[in-house]
């Protein structure tokens, strides 16, 4: 089973309560129910002088105290 899109520590949590409340270690679930339909994040990175994230396949910068601007590739 691959997870081939972006993730998050929501995932995360979310691939662990599905497991805890599935009995998945006793055996009689399958992967799938606990892989299945797990939400999506976009791609965001932040710390207090910048700001990346993309949105439609673009990717966006904002410097602290400027405009969110397409990045520069």
């Amino acid at each position: 089973m691959v997870i081939d899109y972006p993730t998050s520590y929501e995932v995360l949590g979310e691939i662990i309560s599905r497991t805890i409340t599935t009995d998945y270690f006793q055996g009689n679930t399958p992967l799938t129910a606990i892989t299945d339909n797990l939400p999506a994040t976009y791609l965001v990175s932040e710390n207090e002088g910048a700001l990346v994230l993309r949105f439609q396949n673009t990717d966006f910068l904002r410097l602290k105290g400027h405009a969110l601007t397409i990045y520069p590739q």
